[in-house]
This record gives C-alpha cells, sequence and structure tokens, in this order.
C-alpha cells in the first residue's frame, strides 16, 4: 500500500483564509515532509474559476496543479506528483500534453497524470465549454496525448479535434507515457480507467461503492479482452489527529458543520453523509481498519487527507500518520 497527501494549494472547508505567503510556505513544507517521510506523491487540484455562489462551498483559492506540481518538482528529489485532476475539457490538448511531458522531463519521471471530465457547470459556461459534451471530449483528449506523446509524427481525426503529422517534443521520460488515472466516483469513470487509462481515482465513495465500481471494471475489462491491472486509488477522508475515542458530542458538531456548509449541494451533502470521507477524529485503530477495508477491495493507493488549520496542524498529522500507520501496510 502506497499513500498520497495533497498540497495545502486549496481553501480546505473551514479553515481560515491563508495569504499568499502563509499557502507558499504550507506547499514548500508539506512537499519537503512527504519526500522525506516516504509518501508516495503529493496532489494538486483543480479549477481555474469559481462561480461566487459555489466559492462557500469550495472555496476561491485553486492553484494551478502543473504550475504548483512543477515548482515543488524543484525542491523535492523522490516524491512524485499527481494532478489530482486536472479537468480535461477546459484544456488544449495540445497544450496539456506538452505541459504533462516537460513537467515529467524536469522531474525525472515522477509525474502521474489525474485527469477528469469535471463536475461544475456554471465553471464550464464561464470557460465556454459545452458542459454535456465532456466525456466525450474528454475521451478525444486523452487519446490525444496519448499519440502525442508517443508518436514521433501524430495524426488525428475526431469528432471535436483534427490535426496530420505534428510534433510534439520533449517527449515524457516515462514511456510510453506517464501513468494516467481516471478521477471520478461513477461506473462511468471506471469505464474509462479500464479502457483509456492505467488507475481510478475516485473522489469520494463508500467502501461498498467502491466494491461495486471494481467489480464492473473487472466485467469491463473481461467483455473488451484486456487485462484488470489498473491500479485502485482510494480517499481517506478528512483525518484530525487526537488520542483516544471521539467523543460523541464533537463528532456531531463536526458533521453538523459539513451539513450547514453542504446547503443544497448534493456532491457535498454525499460528503456529509460519508462516514469513511466525512472528517473524523482518528485513532490509530479507526483509521487502520478504514484502510484495511480498502486494502480488502484491492487498492494499492491511497489518498490520505487531513483537517488542519495551520500548517504546523498538517505537518504535525503527516508525522502522526507516517509513524503509526504507514508501518501497517508496508
Amino acid at each position: 500500500m502506497r499513500f498520497g497527501v495533497g498540497l495545502p494549494a486549496v481553501n480546505p472547508i473551514g479553515a481560515p483564509r491563508w495569504d499568499n505567503e502563509t499557502v507558499l510556505k504550507g506547499i514548500v513544507a508539506v512537499a519537503r515532509k512527504a519526500d522525506e517521510l516516504g509518501y508516495e506523491y503529493v496532489t494538486c487540484q483543480d479549477h481555474v474559476v469559481i462561480p461566487k455562489e459555489k466559492s462557500r462551498l469550495i472555496g476561491p483559492r485553486w492553484y494551478d496543479p502543473i504550475a504548483t506540481l512543477g515548482f515543488v518538482a524543484a525542491i523535492t528529489r523522490r516524491v512524485r506528483l499527481l494532478t489530482s485532476v486536472v479537468v480535461l475539457p477546459y484544456r488544449n490538448p495540445f497544450v496539456m500534453a506538452k505541459s504533462i511531458a516537460t513537467l515529467d522531463v524536469l522531474s525525472r519521471g515522477r509525474v502521474i497524470c489525474g485527469v477528469g471530465v469535471g463536475h461544475l457547470q456554471a465553471e464550464f459556461e464561464a470557460l465556454n465549454v459545452p458542459y454535456e459534451q465532456r466525456g466525450p471530449m474528454s475521451d478525444e483528449i486523452i487519446k490525444i496525448m496519448k499519440e502525442l506523446w508517443a508518436k514521433p509524427a501524430a495524426s488525428y481525426q475526431g469528432k471535436y479535434y483534427q490535426f496530420t503529422d505534428v510534433v510534439l517534443s520533449p517527449k515524457p521520460v516515462q514511456r510510453p507515457h506517464p501513468p494516467i488515472w481516471i478521477g471520478g466516483n461513477s461506473r462511468l469513470a471506471m469505464r474509462r480507467a479500464v479502457l483509456a487509462a492505467d488507475g481510478w481515482e475516485p473522489f469520494q465513495v463508500t467502501p461498498e461503492e467502491y466494491a461495486d465500481r471494481v467489480g464492473y471494471g473487472r466485467q469491463v475489462a473481461r467483455e473488451a479482452g484486456r487485462g484488470t491491472g489498473i491500479d485502485l486509488v482510494a480517499p481517506l477522508g478528512a483525518i484530525e489527529v487526537v488520542e483516544g475515542a471521539a467523543r460523541p458530542q464533537a463528532q456531531a458538531n463536526v458533521e453538523r458543520r459539513v451539513r450547514d456548509i453542504a446547503g443544497d449541494s448534493e456532491f457535498y451533502r454525499r460528503i456529509a453523509g460519508n462516514t469513511f470521507a466525512a472528517p473524523t477524529r482518528a485513532t490509530v485503530e479507526g483509521v487502520s481498519a478504514k484502510v484495511q477495508r480498502f486494502k480488502e477491495l484491492g487498492v494499492n493507493y491511497i489518498n490520505v487527507a487531513f483537517k488542519y488549520r495551520e500548517p504546523s496542524h498538517y505537518l504535525e498529522s503527516m508525522d502522526w500518520f507516517a509513524r503509526e500507520i504507514m508501518p501497517r501496510f508496508p
């Protein structure tokens, strides 16, 4: 089992609005700590613009993932760099392929290319991207990136993009390309991962939902005559590190705050109602049990999230997890 953590480049729910200097120091500290402690990767998420009415739910501040991970590549030695996830329909496929390939070269082959189709319709409208076409557009972009990365001169004829004999250089260090992980919680996302990518990375699912998607993915692979050896990545919802059992009232207060923030958002109501995803006052045994449950489903990567307000809280939690949890899952 391998573990990754997110860079503090997004406004976490309930956290204070850090200024840019605090964010910078937090990114540097978390990246170096992950490199030192043996975490497999660090992540950076993606939104381009946030509609004002949604910023209360997901926060207004989202650092660009490729620029941020490029910065992190220069201050780390070992830890891998996961775009978790880039919303593909927002990106020109040629620019996306160039950026990922360049980052892979500059980091000496440490990139994992996490991609998704997106979910925030108002953001699509602001960017003048057709929301209803986001799935098929993403499928084409994945195909185009693979062609550009693999071929000396690439050609493609599709619904959204057509080109003949174009050259992209540099090519990625990882051949034929960096691993591609598909974000998304649905069966459709799992299908895309099995047929077009190297891994599946849902954001919020219960173990029961995870088992359903894995079973469906194996069925899709059999029908397509493909192997089933994709990476399976699971989310470990926000951990608030404490010693001893959680007090029922304290846990109830956490869950109520999440529900209040969720409001009428189905996406965030799911988080509030998912005991694997909602903020949890953590004990060693409790967290280990959740990791073990996912391990039994075939998961080989875990995205670990921590509940924090200051950079020091995040670093202390990373130390705790590396000391108490990671040795249990070599």
